[in-house]
């Protein structure tokens, strides 16, 4: 019984944890600059597929 308490403990300290940094990720890139004049390209891409994660991420909440 205590084994299945502490499998069940870790499970949700895992959940609020990954919620808890997913809307601190996602809170940090809604407000992130997005003009930065020294950026590359492949730092341009990454930057754009951040903001779709993000978008896509809110959107899924918005359901």
């Amino acid at each position: 019984m205590k084994t299945v308490l502490k499998a069940l403990k870790v499970i949700v300290l895992t959940i609020v944890t990954f919620g808890l940094y997913g809307a601190y990720w996602i809170f940090v890139n809604m407000f992130a600059d997005d003009e930065v004049p020294d950026r590359d390209d492949p730092q341009k891409a990454a930057r754009n597929a951040q903001d779709t994660i993000t978008l896509t991420w809110l959107h899924f909440l918005n359901r």
